[in-house]
């Protein structure tokens, strides 16, 4: 037999435990994209083992998505690597003010002598 205040704390308590694992659609689909996101990186990697590096990243140039190939030792480091992602998206933004004279922006090339860079929007 259960005591009738007993059984009102763990009403109470289920109450605030739900609460706090409520869902949120947005944040679902956040994830889902970001799961997405990875699985298609590591797709572009499967193309080619001279594909070093491969990820999507925000208008900020943050990288939303994806990496450099496991056991690859890295060109670029930390804020390097960085403002060169950010330098990609900085031009694709720029790139936004020639829209009207020049139609979209679909791609970037830079081509250094270690390596190549192409940068799809």
């Amino acid at each position: 037999m259960v005591e009738e205040g007993k059984h009102d704390a763990i009403d109470d308590l289920d109450r605030t435990f739900l609460k706090d694992v409520s869902y949120d659609s947005n944040k679902a689909l956040s994830l889902s994209k970001h799961i997405k996101a990875e699985e298609f990186s590591k797709n572009i990697l499967s193309l080619d083992l001279n594909i070093r590096f491969a990820g999507l990243i925000e208008r900020s140039g943050y990288l939303f998505a994806g990496g450099t190939r496991e056991g690859v030792d890295q060109y670029l480091k930390r804020s390097n690597a960085e403002l060169s992602l950010s330098q990609s998206a900085h031009i694709f933004y720029l790139g936004e003010r020639f829209l009207t004279e020049l139609g979209n922006l679909k791609y970037i090339v830079y081509n250094y002598g270690k390596v190549k860079l192409f940068s799809i929007l």
